[in-house]
């Protein structure tokens, strides 16, 4: 926009100095010749042409980064776009995580409890009733098949 903007008072400019100029010219002010009468036309002609070459410069310039400009933002919606998206994909992730460390210690206080707890009341058991042996209860849970039910355990009180 600033090039467009620049291109626009260029042009406004030279054509206010071009009508101070002429209007000048028409009430009758008397400007010094510089340059003779016979090299006004093509020396007029050259800087109009000059001139408009300059403001189609300043145009294309401007449109140019116009373009630079919009393609850069683009650029940049995509790759905030892409962080948002890999920012989502690492909250999950942490979630996952911290989800799986809770359900890991769950499970680490569960099995705790359930590996004292059985050892505890097994020798308790086993030191109450001395008809059966601890090889006696190997080998019943090895002559059992996978998979089967276990027989049901009493305990003495």
């Amino acid at each position: 926009m600033i090039g467009r903007r620049a291109a626009i008072v260029w042009g406004a400019l030279s054509l206010a100095v071009i009508f101070v100029y002429l209007a000048a010219a028409l009430a009758g002010f008397a400007f010094p010749e510089m340059i003779e009468r016979a090299a006004w036309p093509p020396l007029t002609a050259a800087l109009s042409a000059l001139s408009i070459v300059f403001l189609l410069a300043i145009v294309l310039m401007s449109e140019t980064t116009k373009d630079e400009a919009i393609a850069r933002t683009r650029t940049l919606a995509q790759r905030a776009r892409a962080a948002a998206i890999e920012e989502e994909r690492a909250r999950h992730s942490a979630n996952q995580a911290i989800a799986a460390n809770d359900a890991k210690s769950a499970f680490m206080a569960t099995m705790t409890h359930e590996l004292r707890t059985p050892s505890t009341s097994s020798s308790a058991t086993a030191s109450s009733s001395p008809t059966r042996s601890p090889s006696a209860a190997i080998t019943t849970s090895r002559s059992r098949p996978i998979g089967s039910p276990a027989p049901p355990v009493t305990y003495s009180a």
